[in-house]
């Protein structure tokens, strides 16, 4: 009987199915002398001959059972030799076992011993690193804690002073800059103490760096309202640019009649000098005052100018006696438009008369400087009536004018339909 066999390494037809053969010699004999394939016997086989070749590499510590010996094919069919055990097949999806990669044991130990090596290189460098960069920072901070008092500018590296979170301290070089001068906007006197220059503060930061304004700041008027930094105030550059402030410690005016400390921080590049920086008070529709931050401003323009006329005229049977007069950039919690300016006016009123004088003061009482004429402003107190035989009863007149008057005329104006009909009166006076 002829029995075909696949090539070791190749996987039978389905039609050439492998045969397997006896266990023992004298059933294989049988077998291929054409005697019926007995049942296999219980006894293990015998060791393979050393002429045996191992059909699959056994893997380490696996023994395999599976022996092949190659027989030359014949004419007509194959051989088999006697004693040949074929092995089973091996399905098409699985590899061979000597085609799988094999787990490289002594470089897995090595891989390990160089990861530790390297740990602990990099461990070292880190502390050598760090205790480098230690000894700068001290040196740094020696060097640094130095105070120029040549041109009043104090540089230190250790300023703490109030913020929203309660400090503000600079992340690095701080510079200061003592200014003490004042000035007034809408009402609000407004002591400028210091000016200090740093890449950044604690409690604040900006991309090239920050101008911190300390201040100090006075209310004294009743009833007057508020107003917020970030409208009204502008850092002017070199360059004529404006920055507007990106914080402060208190973000509005101080309410009526109380004071506050305050700064205000705006964004500025830490080559400029301070010395080239204007501080600018009211918006573009407000008469705008610069105050350059050099510490000796003049700032004589922008202070109220009062005189004490104490002229007097006769309306209406009463005696009208200006006893004081101020031009100003603001008045009652305002700021003057652009282009104008506060005349404040102070009367003091005598009716010796035997009659009962009421008349509301927006009716009679008008401001002349060249060819402008002006009405009260409706911030204006005084009394609307004066009893008979009453003395040194006061009140106060305001009014807008062109910026530059000094010449000013009072008119009580007449009132033709009275009876008995009252006369036009009026008081000239300077404010200069």
């Amino acid at each position: 009987m002829d029995v075909h066999m696949a090539h070791p390494t190749e996987r039978a037809s389905e039609s050439n199915a492998s045969t397997i053969l006896p266990q023992n010699a004298n059933e294989q004999a049988a077998f291929l002398s054409g005697g019926q394939n007995p049942q296999p016997s219980a006894v293990p086989p015998p060791p393979p001959p050393e002429s045996l070749t191992p059909a699959v590499p056994p893997v380490s510590g696996q023994p395999s059972p599976y022996y092949t010996q190659y027989a030359p094919p014949a004419q007509g069919g194959q051989q088999v030799s006697p004693g040949y055990t074929p092995a089973p097949p091996v399905a098409a999806s699985s590899a061979p076992a000597y085609a799988k990669p094999q787990k490289d044991s002594s470089r897995s130990v090595l891989g390990q011993i160089g990861c530790g090596v390297l740990l602990v290189i990099l461990l070292i460098v880190g502390l050598c690193g760090g205790a480098g960069y230690l000894g700068y920072r001290w040196i740094a901070s020696q060097a640094n804690n130095t105070t120029g008092t040549n041109t009043g500018t104090t540089t230190s590296n250790n300023y703490s002073g109030k913020g929203n979170s309660g400090t503000g301290t600079p992340t690095l070089q701080v510079t200061t800059k003592q200014i003490n001068q004042t000035i007034t906007y809408a009402s609000d006197t407004i002591t400028i103490l210091n000016v200090q220059q740093a890449s950044s503060f604690s409690d604040d930061t900006a991309a090239n760096g920050i101008v911190r304004i300390n201040v100090k700041e006075n209310n004294t008027v009743a009833n007057s309202p508020t107003f917020a930094y970030y409208n009204t105030l502008r850092l002017i550059l070199p360059d004529k640019s404006s920055v507007a402030p990106i914080n402060t410690k208190v973000g509005t005016s101080p309410q009526e009649q109380t004071t506050q400390e305050n700064w205000w921080d705006f964004p500025v590049a830490t080559n400029l000098s301070v010395d080239q920086i204007s501080l600018q008070f009211g918006t573009s529709e407000e008469a705008q005052m610069l105050v350059p931050l050099t510490g000796h401003a003049d700032l004589s323009q922008y202070q109220p100018k009062t005189s004490s006329p104490n002229a007097k005229t006769q309306y209406d049977g009463l005696t009208w006696t200006i006893t004081s007069a101020t031009v100003s950039f603001n008045a009652v919690g305002k700021q003057a438009p652009d282009g104008m300016r506060y005349v404040t006016i102070t009367m003091s009123v005598d009716n010796n008369s035997s009659q009962e004088f009421s008349a509301f003061w927006g009716d009679y009482f008008r401001l002349k400087t060249g060819s402008n004429t002006s009405a009260p402003t409706g911030d204006t107190n005084f009394p609307t009536n004066f009893a008979a035989g009453s003395t040194g009863s006061i009140g106060t007149l305001y009014f807008l004018v062109p910026a530059g008057s000094t010449s000013f005329t009072l008119v009580l104006l007449g009132n033709a339909n009275a009876s008995p009909p009252i006369s036009q009166s009026q008081i000239n006076f300077q404010v200069s």
